[in-house]
This record gives C-alpha cells, structure tokens and sequence, in this order.
C-alpha cells in the first residue's frame, strides 16, 4: 500500500468524532461525573469563520486572531489550513504548526494561549494547524525546503520524521523546561517515552493510549463478582478476559465478545495483534537491523494460536476482518460486543451523541498479561527547531502554557473525557477525585508500560512503521484464521517480510 494510501487510513480513527454541541454533553454529565456548570461555562472567543484570503480577514471580537484561507466561508473547529494570528504586520513573527484535535476546546485553548502570549509579549503568532496524516509529509517537506516552523504541538508518531532511528538531528533538548517546570510533577513513564541519547527532545503535553471501554449492562450479564486476575467484578487481564467470554458465550452462544479488529482498519487490525502479543512478552524488535528483530519467538507462536482459538470459539465477530477504521468503534457504539480496545475516540462519541451509553461505560487500561500492562500509545507534546532564531521565545510560550496548571487541566484535559491523559501527576490526582471515569482510566495508567509500534525498541523506527502500516499482522492472521494455513507457515511468512523490511531500511 502506498505512502499516500497509508497516511489516508490513519487519519480514520482520529478523524472519526466531530463535536456536536454542549447540549449532549449536559445530558452525559450526572453519568461521567461532571458538573452541569462545568459543561455549561461559556468557551472562551473563538474563531469559527474561515475567510478567503483574497476577500477579507477577520478579527474575532476580543481577540487577535485572524483566521485565513484559500476557500469560501466554513464553520469548523477543527481545519487543516493555515490560519495566522495576527497583530500588526512590523512585529517580530512567531510560527507554529500545531496538530489539530477531534474535541475543538483542546485546538480553542491552544490557540487563545497563543494569543494572550503573543499580546503579552508584543509578537505576532502565526499557527498553522495539521491533521494525524499530514503532519509527517509536511515534516519531510519542510525539511528538505528548510522552512520549519519556531514550534511544533506534536504528535508522538510523526517524531520519525525529526529524529531518524533516536537520532534528534533537527530539534533541541528541553530538559531545562522540564527541570523548570518541574521534572517530579511529570509522570516518569510518560516523560521518558520519547527520550533519546539521554535527554528529552519532547516536552510532554498529554498522552493519547488505548483503553478497554467495557459496556458495564453485558458484562454484569453474566454474574461473574471476581475474576482470578483482577480480584474484582471487572476484567484486567486477557485471562480475565478469557473467564468472560467462556461465561458470555455459555449465556449468549450467537453473540461475539471481543470487538477488536483483524483486518487492516486504519491499523486497528495490526493495534489488536500487538496488543495482545505484548502482554504476553512479544516484541518485534529490540534494536536496528535484522539482527535486533525478535519477531520470531514462542509467544509469537502462542499468541497466534489464541487468536485462532479465540476466533473458532467465535468470540470475535464474524466480520471482524474489515478495512473499515470505524469497526471497533462501531462494536461499542452499536452496542454490539461487550467490551473493545481503542483510543478514547469511541467513549467521547457516546457523551457526545449517545450519553446513555457513555452512562454505562466502564473505562479501564489495556488488559494485561505475564510481562505487564503494556499500552498502545502515542504521546503529544512540543518540539523546538534547532534552525528556529525564536528559540528562546518557544522555550517562553512552553512555560507560560502549562504555568497555571488548573487552567490547563479545564481548558486542555477535561473537555476530551479521557482522550487526553495528563501526564503531569498533579492534575492526575485532581482528575481522580473529579469523577470515576477519570480514576479509572489514570489509575491504570499509571501502571501501564507506553508503547509504540517498535517495541520493545520503543524509538521512531522507520522499518517498526512499516511493519504496523503496511499490514504484516492482520495478513498473518487472515492467512491463519481465513485460509487455515499452519500456524508454523504464517509465522514464518511474516517474519520472511520482517527481514526484508529490515534489510531494505537499515541496509544490515
């Protein structure tokens, strides 16, 4: 699959929710935990009007921001074009690119903070907002046309294209802020996820994990009050796991348990193999070349065999092999299987649209195995340019956005009900006495190991990301499940890929 095609389905999933309004999420409040005059405070001025460029500009009452762009008029939130905040055209300019967020408070508060800095500074702040899918290209072109803005808010995955294999080659450490702000405050495990050659080339802002939404009605269904596992009337490991779906399918023989994708699904399909295999030890690499590949293991072969035997047991759906990236977003939301593994996308649709459902969602980590709670993850923080003549100034705007960290928690954190994880253990403390919801999913991710596609390399590795986008596991799944070939042959198939993917990157 093409480069283009790629970056086309991995934009599905965090593309999928679109705000639909404050009245819903009222509706949704006495059921998540949040107070009605939380939810209900007026959002701070926003710009919602996209102008042509050629016809106008326009600044929004009590700010200054102007927004502009190549197209007729559009109300959104969230968009893709530049969009520039302005003063006065003699000021210094400052840019920043800014990944754009499914829940327009994150990308509204973002852009205010901007603005009150760059009035409070006597700057204009000209942002530019990128989709998931378009912030690696537009990495790479700027690169190469050395046209890289003074800051970046960041996705974790797209770090590939700033620091090759480790290698931070055109961005700055930020130890000094981290240090400044407050190194204790962060939690560790998030603070060092993308620590390379000894320092933090990312400041941490939130993580965005995957996190096991459990329709608390099914589960209950089958009156299971302690698994062996959790020690408790809720699932937190796949042998936990396993007990439910023994019980559900002896009750309910006609429906399936697991709504976790197999096919390619904007990677869904190759997320549910790795978060399976890592909990039980599998890893595919452990350095570059193919020498560092630790594909081929045991657990490999063992993993795989669960998954046939989860699959001729039917607790997936039958369907399951889909390239739909909504499909275990739909398992949740049509109310079809009792639990699915997911970023927190699916759980903000229901307090968003169906509030009923969020009412009787239950939020947990990754279910874990032997080697631990290993979490499928990316995390979102700053990056500042190494050729940027501005750096001092983004070291100042960094400060000055996570300085007043309760307004941050309000502004950034809450509106995403779970989709941003704070990595600051301060506000995670408040977060876990604001609402269940909240304790959950932080409790258990304090205790959980973030992962990326590399694990455990667990660095931006070009060869990893081809692996997860390119499909390797859910072909190694169908060829076991659908075609029925020997475990041994489906194995031995992928790893065949494996090493030609190594060897084509690394040259070793």
């Amino acid at each position: 699959m093409s480069e283009e095609k790629k970056e086309e389905k991995k934009i599905d999933r965090r593309k999928y929710i679109k705000y639909v309004g404050a009245g819903a999420v009222v509706a949704a409040a006495a059921a998540i935990g949040y107070g009605i005059s939380e939810l209900t405070k007026p959002a701070p001025p926003t710009p919602t009007t996209i102008v042509t460029t050629a016809l106008k500009t326009e600044t929004l009452p009590g700010t200054t921001i102007v927004r502009t762009e190549e197209r007729t008029i559009v109300q959104t939130a969230v968009t893709t074009v530049p969009t520039t905040i302005v003063t006065t055209p003699s000021k210094k300019t400052f840019k920043v690119w800014a990944i754009s967020k499914y829940v327009k408070e994150v990308n509204n508060y973002l852009a205010l903070k901007l603005s009150e800095w760059g009035k409070k500074n006597n700057i204009d702040v000209e942002i530019t907002w990128v989709t998931f899918a378009e912030q690696t290209p537009k990495l790479v072109a700027a690169i190469e046309a050395k046209t890289l803005p003074d800051l970046m808010y960041i996705e974790g995955p797209a770090l590939g294209a700033i620091a090759e294999e480790g290698k931070p080659k055109y961005v700055i450490p930020v130890d000094d802020l981290i240090n400044e702000v407050g190194k204790d405050d962060f939690y560790e495990q998030w603070l060092d996820f993308y620590k390379m050659e000894g320092k933090h080339y990312l400041f941490p802002i939130n993580a965005f994990a995957n996190l096991t939404h459990i329709i608390k009605p099914m589960l209950e269904s089958v009156g299971i009050k302690e698994f062996p596992d959790s020690k408790g009337p809720i699932p937190k490991s796949w042998a936990d796991w396993e007990e439910f779906a023994k019980a559900y399918k002896k009750k309910f023989p006609d429906k399936p348990v697991f709504g976790l994708t197999l096919g390619p699904g904007a990677g869904d399909g190759s997320e549910s193999w790795e978060m399976v295999w890592w909990p039980y030890g599998g890893a595919l690499m452990k350095s570059q070349g193919k020498a560092g590949i630790t594909f081929k293991s045991e657990v490999t072969y063992e993993t795989l065999e669960r998954f046939l035997d989860w699959w001729d047991k039917g607790y997936f759906p039958k369907d399951a092999f889909s390239t739909d990236g909504f499909y275990n977003n739909n398992c949740y939301l049509a109310e079809i299987t009792p639990m699915i593994v997911e970023g927190p996308t699916p759980y903000y649709a229901a307090v968003t649209r169906k509030p009923e459902l969020a009412g009787k969602t239950i939020l947990t980590g990754c279910p874990s195995g032997p080697a631990g709670s290993i979490t499928y993850t990316c995390e979102d923080g700053f990056v500042i340019f190494k050729d940027s003549p501005n750096q001092d100034l983004a070291k100042d705007f960094i400060l000055f956005f996570v300085k007043d960290k309760d307004a941050f928690m309000d502004g950034f954190i809450k509106p995403t009900f779970g989709g941003l994880s704070p990595v600051f253990k301060s506000i995670g403390e408040k977060l876990k006495a604001f609402s269940p919801t909240w304790k959950f999913i932080i409790e258990d991710l304090e205790k959980c190991k973030p992962a990326n596609v590399s694990w455990t390399y667990n660095l931006p590795s070009k060869a990893a990301d081809t692996i997860h986008w390119d499909f390797t596991y859910p072909t190694m799944l169908s060829r076991a499940l659908i075609d029925r070939i020997p475990i041994d042959s489906a194995v031995e198939e992928a790893y065949k890929h494996i090493v030609e993917v190594f060897e084509s990157v690394y040259g070793y």
